[in-house]
């Protein structure tokens, strides 16, 4: 059983479906349960979406993701070359709020921090982004 896997994909939204089916194959390997399979696919789902969106701005750009598994923990790390953005600074969306009040956006950060058990964020010294996603299993 192989305890690393890796893709690098370019960054562009038609490519998500294939980014979760090599979430999915990868942690199955592990016997990783559906809940917290379909937690990490949220969480990269949404950093990937994000990355693609505000970060690449729809313009040429790679996003590599390594996942790994150890002691019963997956890890997963998200690198690209898009402009240097923390996700964790992010201010949290106001939930008490009306629906029709709230801004646009924020959301999907909010929530990936709910799904997975860490978050850690690193600009590459070569410029770029690193976020490391912990999911421990259950």
């Amino acid at each position: 059983m192989e305890n690393q896997f890796s893709i690098n994909i370019n960054a562009d939204i038609e490519n998500l479906a294939t980014i979760r089916k090599f979430i999915e194959e990868s942690v199955g390997k592990w016997g990783l349960n559906s809940d917290s399979t379909y937690d990490l696919n949220f969480a990269v789902t949404e950093l990937v979406t994000n990355t693609i969106i505000h970060g690449y701005k729809y313009e040429p750009g790679s996003i590599k993701i390594d996942l790994w598994h150890k002691n019963g923990t997956v890890y997963v790390r998200l690198k690209d070359n898009a402009p240097i953005f923390n996700p964790l600074t992010n201010p949290p969306p106001n939930m008490k709020l009306p629906l029709e009040l709230r801004p646009v956006g924020g959301l999907g950060i909010f929530l990936t921090k709910l799904y997975v058990d860490e978050i850690n964020y690193t600009a590459s010294p070569d410029g770029g982004n690193e976020v490391l996603l912990v999911k421990h299993g259950e």
